[in-house]
């Protein structure tokens, strides 16, 4: 029998198992600031988007309509279903058959990747063999939108994230923009000197190729310099596979260190292809989280958007409300009107359940961007045995308004000598 009995609750858990402050995202992600933002740049990509398809289009299809390359915010799909008409009978059924439901939810990890998808489908057109001159603008103009918005805004989320994670403290929305806007060239190097790497060893592979046109001797000489090509592919391949899974990891270094692109990209492979495994594991840890807390998220839009059209309903009565519901998004809708109505109130309800949505789908942006800068903080302590409160902070973010106090207390007082009468 031990002499000491542990008692659990002096146990530190968090300390023990790092891998459990994962589970504070949902709450740190949630916060509407950061709901904002992520939604903001969603609309900002989509516009651009928009505009991008005006800009490359040739006079001759200057009549098609534009269809924009991803859809609007309240466009989107996250991949869940309800299998019954409304979210409380979903709830009902759940309780009956809960791991049904345990099981669909957990198995849509893939949701919180989006972001990286987001970046990889036009990075990977730019490396197509067949693509054309148009397609290759296209595929880097679409790449260059995604990291810029995505620098200013994913930069914000993930400054505000670090600094309630490390110091437990609020950054305000202009502060945290205003932050990523003036790093905005660090959070771009890190990402783009990569690239500039790999059309560098291509441009090199391409100009070996040039020798095959040389009449007789060229095809020996390409034969002979294959390998070196290969070589050089090899690293390519290195340098792409880092750039796609340390991406987010550049951003979150500049938003807690301050530091420049170089050491943003320097962090980002380090700790990649130092501890793969434990970025794999906390990564799979924060995709199957992230699958459940955006079902949470996604279910409570659904359920507010049904109890407003209850509740409305039974004093504007429920055809007029169903009416009304003509236009909302299907993302927040269990059931929608197939005619669309043109009054008023569902031009309104429209507008305000399409916010509903959007915000719904700027959750999994703002918990991915949190989750990364949490990701950062853990492979730091594991690489670099920071300490998880360990972060860079602007003079303006620890000014307290007791200094001035202090300082005036501890001025020594004029001393004034009485005069004496004679």
């Amino acid at each position: 029998m031990p002499d000491k009995l542990v008692d659990l609750e002096t146990i530190h858990y968090r300390r023990v198992f790092p891998w459990l402050h994962l589970f504070r995202a949902f709450w740190i992600a949630i916060d509407p600031r950061k709901l904002l933002l992520a939604t903001v740049a969603l609309v900002v990509l989509s516009s651009a988007d928009v505009g991008l398809q005006q800009l490359l289009k040739s006079p001759a299809d200057m009549s098609a309509p534009v269809a924009p390359y991803r859809p609007w915010p309240w466009q989107e799909t996250l991949g869940y279903k309800l299998g019954h008409n409304d979210p409380l009978s979903e709830m009902q059924a759940s309780l009956h058959n809960p791991w049904s439901l345990i099981r669909s939810v957990t198995s849509n990890w893939q949701l919180v990747l989006r972001p990286v998808f987001d970046l990889l489908e036009p990075a990977t057109k730019m490396f197509r063999p067949h693509a054309t001159w148009p397609d290759f603008a296209w595929a880097v103009s679409q790449f260059l939108l995604q990291l810029g918005v995505w620098a200013l805004f994913g930069g914000a989320i993930c400054r505000m994230a670090a600094m309630q994670f490390a110091r437990d403290q609020q950054v305000g929305l202009w502060k945290s923009l205003r932050f990523s806007g003036s790093f905005l060239l660090s959070y771009l190097t890190g990402p783009l000197l990569p690239l500039l790497g790999v059309f560098l060893l291509w441009g090199v592979c391409a100009a070996g190729g040039l020798l095959g046109r040389i009449p007789v001797a060229g095809e020996f000489v390409v034969g002979v310099l294959w390998g070196l090509g290969l070589l050089a592919s090899l690293l390519m391949a290195l340098i792409l596979l880092g750039l796609a899974a340390g991406w987010p990891l550049m951003y979150a270094t500049v938003s807690v260190e301050a530091f420049d692109g170089f050491d943003g990209l320097q962090r980002g492979y380090n700790y990649v292809f130092e501890r793969p495994w434990h970025y794999l594991g906390l990564g799979l840890v924060t995709m199957v989280h992230g699958s459940v807390v955006t079902f949470f998220v996604w279910l409570m839009g659904q359920l507010v958007v049904y109890l407003t059209a209850w509740a409305a309903g039974s004093g504007l009565g429920m055809e007029a409300a169903a009416q009304a519901m003509s236009d909302v998004p299907s993302l927040v809708a269990t059931v929608t009107n197939t005619h669309p109505d043109n009054s008023w109130i569902a031009i309104f309800v429209a507008g305000w359940t399409r916010l509903v949505a959007a915000l719904v789908v700027g959750f999994v942006y703002s918990y991915f961007w949190t989750a990364t800068t949490i990701i950062y903080f853990l492979l730091r302590r594991s690489v670099d045995g920071n300490e998880l409160d360990e972060i860079y902070v602007q003079d303006e973010e620890t000014k307290d308004d007791l200094l001035p106090l202090v300082g005036t207390a501890a001025t020594p007082l004029p001393i004034v000598e009485a005069s004496t009468g004679n």
